[in-house]
Formats: C-alpha cells, sequence, structure tokens
C-alpha cells in the first residue's frame, strides 16, 4: 500500500492569484506548471494524475507540493534566486587586453596574435591563466581587428 495522499489547502486569496496567475500566462512555463499543480492539488487530484496532466515526473509535483508546505507560496512558485560565479573576464581585463592590442608589436612581429596577447596579459600578471578563445572574445566584443592598422574600440 502507497503513501497516503496529501492534498494542499490554498487560501482563497491564494487561490484567487493563482487563477489569474494561470490566466493571464504572462510569466514562465514552468511557473504556470507550478501553480497547475496547486491549483489541482488543492482540487483534491492526486499528485501522480498532476504528474500525467502536465507530462512532470511525479517527483517534481511532490517536491513542488512539498516546498509549498514547508515554505509558502512564493518559494513554491517561483524558482531560488541563484548567485553564480563571478565573471572571471571583468571590464578592466577587457580594457588591458585592448589596450595592449592597440600598443605596438613586440619587436620583430608586425602585429600582434592572440596567442602573443594572452603570453603578454598573463606575463603582466593581470591574469593568472586565459584561453586563447576568451582574448578572441573580447577583442570581438571591443570591435578590435588585430589585422588592421587603427586598432580598439571603434564605431560600427
Amino acid at each position: 500500500m502507497g503513501r497516503p495522499h496529501q492534498f494542499i489547502q490554498l487560501e482563497a486569496i491564494e487561490r484567487d492569484f493563482l487563477s489569474d496567475f494561470v490566466r493571464k500566462g504572462e510569466c514562465k512555463a514552468i511557473e504556470q506548471n507550478r501553480a497547475r499543480m496547486l491549483l489541482w492539488s488543492d482540487a483534491a487530484v492526486k499528485a501522480d494524475e498532476i504528474a500525467v496532466r502536465l507530462g512532470m515526473s511525479y517527483g517534481t509535483v511532490t517536491q513542488t507540493l512539498k516546498q509549498y508546505r514547508d515554505s509558502g507560496l512564493e518559494s513554491a512558485l517561483y524558482d531560488a534566486h541563484r548567485s553564480g560565479a563571478p565573471r572571471k573576464i571583468t571590464p578592466e581585463l577587457e580594457a588591458h587586453i585592448t589596450a595592449i592590442s592597440c600598443s605596438d608589436s613586440p619587436e620583430g612581429k608586425a602585429k600582434w596574435t592572440v596567442e602573443m596577447l594572452k603570453d603578454e596579459v598573463i606575463r603582466l600578471n593581470v591574469v593568472e591563466t586565459i584561453s586563447k578563445t576568451s582574448v578572441h572574445t573580447i577583442l570581438k566584443k571591443a570591435n578590435s581587428s588585430l589585422g588592421r592598422k587603427r586598432c580598439g574600440a571603434s564605431a560600427k
């Protein structure tokens, strides 16, 4: 015998909010589905039936309902903010790379290459490591071309 079904009990104001939320459709699809989960559970629809209706896993439905019971409507409906890792390529680093690319090339070289720029930035202790792809992306973003006489950020 399985676990007994645990339906949620929405307050009238929550039910009205969720109904409007679903009807307007001005949010992410996952938030719409979470709102439907809560409304259907309030209407005594079993979690496995909700999962079938929404094409989601049973675990996703039960987790959303548990989140509502534990932390309330906001927590169940919206994803928590994720801080993520800080940017490794800062505006200061971009400025350094662009400035180096606009400077005179090393002795014996006609122009800077992406590889030489990468090595120079590391040699100057601007960063510990950086890939050639990152250097290339920075130059492309700055609209800089190593092959042109006039380099640096220029108007398009």
